[in-house]
């Protein structure tokens, strides 16, 4: 039963929602005419929840928010968190400190404060210097803050100094005893009143003014943290990583364009936070195979129960043995890493639950290097964009194991041709996006799988949703063939045919055919790239 079910009649709901969206019309009080009655933006509701929650979004986003302060019932905190981020989608810059302060003085329940590329100022973090606040989450990439308030907020508290013990030489023994049973205890109730003790997930990428000393401040106060992301954060260095070893719990780590880390860094995180799951080292420049090597769980014993050396062995039931790296690693971004070779993509075979993996921009790794792991797993997201030494034995490859595919993108790959490209195709029926952009050798015989018999089937007794992003841009494709994919591909959604055979009137009528298809047929200034599901 929802909180809606539980509200006190349906008048006092469509008095709330009037209050919510002014303009809206409600002739009736049943759920169904309250739906239908309710105009939302033009946009349909489902849901009587949906209805409200789209309301509340737009009351939030209008600079409404003091609706909540004389609400006439109960609204859960999770309901305002949902209203909070979807508000931030509608128009993030509407999002400021009144709306926050509305927001948190009004419920204290909130845990989740999604404001990514809001207007807030250091006047809403300090809201959560009050000790009745209980963020878990906070997200304010693209906010312009202070480094100041953000270490005022992960500041670790003052201990009181341990009271000075008497001189045990001058008191006799019922003077000590005395003595101890009336010492003070250190109060250590003061450590947990620290601000951001509750966070579990910081969210900082995009934010200039992150450095050193603010990754060191939240790791030293925020014990818990499982989810950091610190993209493009290009002030933090190897001091603001060493921090990071810290945290025991972390699962999630962005550092992608972190340029000033180095690959030393990075293994000695990876030997200390085993139990990291996501990993993105996108566009670290510094970051080499041996940081992979440090990454990859291995299997070390001692060659005796006295020496204090280690080494590898193979058989994982020999005794003393221990196991180092990322084991739980499932995601893994290596874009751009420029100086990880063959013997660093090889090791990550051994990372028996990675699922995800990018590996675009690498000038120097082979077939040899992946076929290990695409043999030893069903991978769900893989990127191979800009693999210049690449061939269709990759694809083929990973044809044999792509029964969990959903994702791939081989763009700007010289050396794919029809032949791989319809082996993947055939057996790939899960596939929901791919992109085959700027591959030189790709026709349309290696499109013919999308086209043709069994494989079209969109959403079969395999869990395969259909496909809903094709990319084709700068290919010899032909207007028919292009035809029959939006024919044979009912759930396409979105379709990028730059620079094919496409002519501008066929565009237009796929248009007018199918009013829910997105067909970019034109260069645009920032093309779409297609990252990780884990990193989006």
């Amino acid at each position: 039963m929802s909180w809606i079910d539980k509200t006190q009649g349906m008048e006092e709901l469509k008095r709330q929602l009037l209050h919510w969206r002014r303009g809206g019309r409600v002739s009736e009080t049943t759920n169904s005419t309250l739906r239908a009655g309710f105009s939302a933006s033009g946009k349909e509701c489902s849901t009587l929840e949906e209805l409200c929650l789209l309301s509340l979004a737009e009351s939030i986003a209008s600079g409404r928010s003091h609706c909540l302060r004389t609400s006439t019932f109960y609204v859960p905190p999770e309901f305002i968190e949902f209203a909070l981020h979807k508000a931030v989608s509608i128009s993030g810059h509407a999002i400021t400190d009144d709306v926050m302060e509305d927001l948190l003085t009004s419920h204290w329940g909130i845990e989740a404060l999604p404001l990514q590329n809001s207007q807030i100022s250091d006047r809403t973090i300090r809201l959560l210097f009050l000790p009745s606040a209980t963020i878990r989450h906070l997200d304010v990439r693209g906010c312009k803050l202070s480094e100041q308030v953000l270490g005022q907020l992960f500041k670790k508290p003052k201990l009181k100094p341990e009271p000075k013990s008497p001189n045990k030489a001058e008191l006799n023994k019922s003077e000590l005893n005395k003595a101890e049973l009336n010492q003070p205890q250190l109060r250590t109730e003061e450590a947990a009143g620290s601000a951001g003790r509750l966070l579990e997930s910081l969210w900082l990428s995009g934010c200039g003014w992150v450095t050193d000393f603010t990754v060191t401040r939240a790791a030293t106060c925020c014990t818990g943290l499982r989810d950091l992301r610190l993209r493009n954060c290009t002030r933090v260095t190897d001091d603001g990583l060493e921090a990071l070893s810290a945290l025991p719990l972390l699962q999630f780590l962005d550092i992608e364009g972190l340029a000033k880390v180095s690959e030393e860094a990075v293994a000695k995180l990876a030997r200390l936070c085993t139990s990291l799951r996501e990993l993105n080292l996108a566009r670290c420049e510094k970051i080499g195979s041996a940081s992979l090597w440090a990454i990859a769980p291995r299997v070390k014993v001692r060659k005796n129960e006295v020496a204090a050396s280690w080494e590898e062995v193979e058989d994982l039931q020999q005794s003393l043995h221990v196991e180092s790296g990322c084991g739980a690693l499932r995601a893994l971004s290596l874009s751009k890493c420029i100086q990880v070779t063959d013997s660093g993509v090889g090791v990550l075979s051994q990372c028996q639950q990675l699922m995800q993996l990018d590996v675009s921009g690498l000038p120097s790794i082979s077939d040899s290097a992946l076929m290990p792991l695409l043999l030893s797993r069903s991978l769900t997201a893989l990127i191979l964009r800009g693999s210049k030494m690449l061939t269709d034995a990759t694809l083929q490859a990973l044809a044999r194991t792509s029964s969990a595919l959903t994702l791939l993108d081989a763009s700007h790959s010289p050396h794919f041709s029809d032949r791989g490209v319809h082996s993947l195709l055939s057996a790939a029926r899960r596939l929901e996006v791919v992109s085959l952009s700027e591959c030189p050798r790709i026709s349309d015989k290696g499109l013919r799988a999308l086209t043709s018999g069994e494989d079209c089937v969109e959403e079969s007794e395999d869990g395969g949703k259909g496909l809903r992003e094709v990319h084709l841009a700068n290919n010899e494709i032909s207007t028919a063939q292009i035809w029959r994919v939006v024919k044979a591909r009912r759930r396409l959604e979105l379709l990028v045919v730059p620079g094919t055979g496409l002519t501008k009137e066929a565009a237009a009528d796929m248009r007018i055919e199918r009013s829910n298809l997105e067909v970019v047929f034109e260069w645009e200034l920032e093309p779409r790239s297609i990252c990780l599901p884990a990193f989006e």
